[in-house]
């Protein structure tokens, strides 16, 4: 499986920040814009999934909204640190409504124009408490490959 980027995304490493899990992170903001990515996953039918993944916020005491879409499903999750990139786990539970899904996580405000804005890592997708499998977003064959 890999990521598709609707919109301005960037990789970030440790240079900047440290990642939950690893040496990279994707930030929802590049080139003044707001992220989007997405990836369409194979499901079964009817099975009860979840979805966990690591998120922060590179500005303290900030609100961010994050869209995290689920086939026709979303929620809107409001995103809060007390300290600058400090990660936090959410998870969300779903049940496959179709044979193929789209997963998307959107950005839906930030400061792009002074780069504050949400990091996504470990994004992970369990089906019956044992993991499917886990997506790397910050492989660079998804990037590069």
């Amino acid at each position: 499986y890999s990521w598709t980027v609707l919109s301005s995304t960037r990789v970030i490493s440790a240079e900047y920040w440290q990642g939950y899990s690893g040496s990279f992170s994707i930030f929802l903001i590049s080139n003044n814009a707001k992220g989007i990515i997405s990836q369409t996953i194979s499901l079964n039918i009817g099975v009860s999934y979840i979805l966990s993944f690591a998120v922060s916020v590179n500005s303290p005491s900030r609100i961010l909204n994050l869209r995290v879409s689920i086939g026709d499903s979303y929620e809107d999750l409001s995103i809060s640190v007390t300290q600058a990139m400090t990660w936090n786990i959410k998870t969300l539970y779903f049940k496959a409504m179709a044979e193929q899904t789209t997963i998307t996580f959107e950005g839906t405000d930030g400061d792009v124009d002074n780069g504050i804005g949400i990091a996504l890592d470990h994004i992970v997708l369990q089906k019956n408490g044992l993991s499917l499998f886990l997506i790397l977003l910050f492989s660079f064959c998804f990037f590069y490959g």
